[in-house]
């Protein structure tokens, strides 16, 4: 992934998860002047940056730069606006459906 793929990324998380500039720097430690530059792709973070920045989405490191975050990001969106007992139904509703999904197979 190059720079302007990971500006792009980081970007396209941003705005799906409706967070600002300010936000987004404040919730992985960074200043808002350096998110802009790297979503501008006029910054090269070092790995600690990235660290910070899929932290601050709740992601690994490899999940912020893999290309599949559609369907997973939207998911972890959703169970993370769950309250925690509800994020316990949830887990265990997918996994009763894996299991009748392996049945079923």
């Amino acid at each position: 992934m190059d720079m302007t793929q990971f500006a792009e990324r980081v970007r396209l998380l941003r705005s799906r998860r409706e967070l600002s500039q300010e936000e987004l720097a404040r919730m992985a430690g960074l200043s808002v002047d350096t998110i802009s530059r790297i979503e501008r792709a006029r910054y090269h973070p070092t790995l600690g940056t990235m660290v910070k920045i899929a932290k601050a989405f709740g992601l690994s490191l490899v999940g912020l730069l893999e290309d599949q975050l559609e369907r997973s990001d939207e998911l972890a969106v959703l169970i993370r606006g769950l309250s925690t007992r509800d994020q316990h139904v949830a887990l265990t509703l997918v996994g009763a459906l894996r299991v009748r999904q392996t049945l079923d197979s």
